[in-house]
């Protein structure tokens, strides 16, 4: 437990916390903060908790004035379906602080000192109480990620980059095993499995109009393909992964590259639930088709590089169509939990992206996916 009273909201910050709780960033030591201002920002990324920018008053020339103070299970001004689905309560579910914590001993793990990282100069999180606060460096200056508008091809490069050696770094590494604060992806499959069986003709029913006779196909055939398809994908090399890498996550930085944020589902896993996700969101439908195998294979060899062995290409890609496969069947949960509770904003504009352009229905058409049925 903290030694002082921990802040839930941007509204119950103070200097005297501020103070306190940045004595132990090096960024910050032998600094005294005068005076600051908050304001919420992003209110329309993400769906689950509040984000705040500090600016900074103190009398140092060399540190930051500013930070990001995140606080992941604030309730919001407007409830996306998300927290919605949480359950009748707008406060966080257990699930919803399970994450906030693993995003905190991800940070606390590695230090926030990885340049493919925010700086962390703080970062708090009790399960039992369900608080979670953490002040993470202000990357203003950089472009943020946008998954509605996509990215370009060498924008794409840089965010794999910034991946590659994270998944290189815990490839089939007996320390990730030891480590409590992951999850491990492939433990939700027979969830996954059951889920997708109650909703799939509900979401067709729904969605009819926006269906084409194939992709109705596609959706019937992915509810026997999840039985072992899965499975297939688990079987694939273990290492840690981000397990919600998109762009609204993901800050392009001048010189440093792409910044990865929001590690609310680090998870012991298939690189590829990482690669496919991104890649297939990110890049326009003929960008993905023009470029897919260049960059995967690019992504591949700079894996060999960092002395990953024995996962062929073929074996990556084979991969690759397994994630999106699992991906689809994912949004068709997100599509189910809309049937009654219409979202609105941003929220809508990508549940409206999963039709048009529809590039997960797109990439397993342009590979000819075979699924049973």
């Amino acid at each position: 437990m903290e030694s002082f009273s921990v802040p839930d909201t941007p509204a119950d910050l103070d200097v005297a916390w501020l103070n306190q709780a940045l004595a132990g960033a090096d960024e910050f030591a032998g600094v005294t903060i005068t005076d600051f201002s908050a304001e919420v920002v992003g209110e329309d990324r993400g769906f689950t908790g509040v984000v705040a920018a500090i600016q900074l008053e103190h009398a140092s020339d060399a540190t930051p004035r500013s930070l990001i103070a995140k606080f992941p299970l604030a309730e919001r001004g407007v409830a996306s379906i998300y927290r919605q689905a949480q359950g009748a309560s707008q406060q966080p579910s257990r699930q919803m602080v399970e994450r906030a914590a693993r995003e905190v001993e991800l940070y606390r793990a590695t230090g926030g000192a990885l340049p493919q990282l925010p700086r962390c100069y703080y970062a708090y999180a009790d399960v039992e109480t369900a608080q979670a606060v953490m002040l993470l460096e202000d990357l203003s200056g950089g472009e943020p990620g946008d998954a509605l508008a996509g990215c370009s091809v060498e924008q794409a490069r840089a965010v794999l980059a910034a991946i590659q050696p994270l998944h290189a770094r815990w490839w089939q590494v007996d320390e990730l095993a030891t480590l409590a604060w992951p999850g491990t992806w492939a433990s939700s499959n027979e969830t996954r499995i059951a889920g997708y069986r109650e909703r799939v003709e509900p979401v067709i029913a729904a969605f009819s109009g926006r269906l084409s006779q194939r992709q109705v196909e596609m959706l019937r055939s992915l509810a026997t393909w999840l039985e072992s398809g899965l499975d297939d994908l688990a079987a694939a090399p273990e290492t840690l992964i981000h397990a919600d890498l998109h762009l609204d996550n993901v800050f392009l930085m001048p010189e440093r590259g792409a910044v990865l944020l929001d590690w609310q589902s680090p998870s012991r896993g298939p690189a590829a639930i990482d690669i496919a996700g991104f890649l297939v969101d990110s890049l326009s439908v003929a960008d993905r088709r023009d470029h897919e195998i260049d960059l995967l294979g690019e992504y591949h060899r700079a894996l060999q590089t960092a002395g990953v062995d024995g996962y062929s290409f073929d074996d990556l890609f084979d991969d690759y169509l397994r994630a999106n496969c699992a991906r689809l069947a994912g949004q068709i949960g997100w599509l189910y939990r809309t049937i009654d509770a219409r979202p609105a904003g941003r929220e809508a504009a990508l549940v409206d992206a999963i039709f048009d352009p529809g590039r997960t229905f797109a990439v397993l058409l342009d590979h000819a996916v075979r699924l049973p049925g």
